[in-house]
């Protein structure tokens, strides 16, 4: 299984779903593979600030993790409140991914919402 870490601004419900997924011993790809959502998806949704997961991500999410679905909806709602244990490491952004591609990830993701392909050319100079 890959590491899992989140982001020092990942939301409750980013937090919740890794260590979730730490206790479970599962990667984005297990994840991934179980709800039909990409990697891409499945690790936007655990490490950037905010979240719009439909409805039906949301349903087959909380099968994933074995949590009842009530559960994530209260996570993204702040209605529940999530305190990480030490399972969940945070990256501070120091080696991995940049916060570059954190931005990529949430094109992508608001994209995919939208029903359109994105396409990118990223010249960097």
């Amino acid at each position: 299984m890959a590491k899992l870490t989140v982001r020092s601004n990942a939301s409750a419900f980013g937090r919740f779903l890794t260590a979730r997924m730490v206790e479970l011993g599962i990667d984005d790809k297990d994840v991934a593979r179980e709800t039909g959502r990409s990697v891409s998806t499945i690790r936007s949704l655990r490490r950037l600030a905010e979240q719009r997961p439909t409805g039906p991500t949301l349903q087959v999410l909380a099968k994933a993790v074995q949590v009842p679905v009530e559960r994530l909806q209260a996570l993204l709602k702040g209605s529940a409140d999530y305190k990480p244990d030490s399972a969940v490491e945070v990256d501070d952004g120091t080696e991995g991914d940049s916060w570059f591609d954190e931005e990529i990830e949430r094109l992508k993701l608001f994209a995919t919402s939208k029903g359109v392909e994105l396409s990118l050319t990223i010249t960097i100079r």
